[in-house]
């Protein structure tokens, strides 16, 4: 049935079709009383699935975006040298003076239980490379206009959708007032 009333001109989106189809499993609830489980199974996942995409679309629209593909083209190149000099300066690692690096709660990482802890010993130029890289990484992250949270941001503020978003909660609990 909904391959059918996909195709009327009387629904304008498929939220629409789901509240019809839900309106006439109710009524079909009321005249043929043998099959009621089966309509409350359709209206129960009609509902459930309605409920998915409505939470999808306010995580949509309140996120805060980074475009992490971006990012990576962006300073591929940059992280494939840093990352050259990282490796050859951990297998130098002659110098006397070595950092201890705690990784703590690896999570779905394979090989690693969720709460162990591991130590990773580096001398003091391996650390500076890999602080090297983590600081790129970061800096991007944050800081580019074009890819990174400060773009975000400050596209946000421009446009005012940064004002909606901490406004319309408190405007729906009528903690917004006029000045006068």
């Amino acid at each position: 049935m909904p391959h059918i009333m996909d195709s009327s001109v009387a629904f304008n989106s498929t939220d629409d079709i789901d509240k019809e189809r839900i309106a006439i499993c109710q009524i079909l609830k009321e005249i043929d009383p043998l099959n009621v489980a089966k309509y409350s199974e359709e209206i129960k996942n009609i509902t459930h699935r309605l409920t998915i995409k409505q939470g999808i679309i306010e995580i949509e629209e309140s996120k805060i975006y980074v475009d992490i593909e971006g990012i990576k083209k962006s300073i591929q190149n940059s992280l494939r040298e840093k990352y050259s000099k990282f490796l050859i300066m951990l297998n130098k690692d002659q110098e006397f003076e070595f950092y201890d690096v705690f990784i703590d709660e690896y999570k779905n990482l394979e090989g690693f239980e969720q709460n162990e802890m591991t130590m990773i010993r580096l001398s003091r130029g391996s650390m500076r490379a890999l602080l090297s890289i983590i600081l790129e990484v970061r800096n991007h992250f944050v800081s580019s206009n074009e890819y990174g949270l400060d773009g975000y941001l400050s596209n946000g503020i421009r446009h005012g959708t940064i004002q909606g978003q901490l406004r319309s909660p408190l405007e729906k609990l009528n903690l917004i007032t006029q000045k006068r």
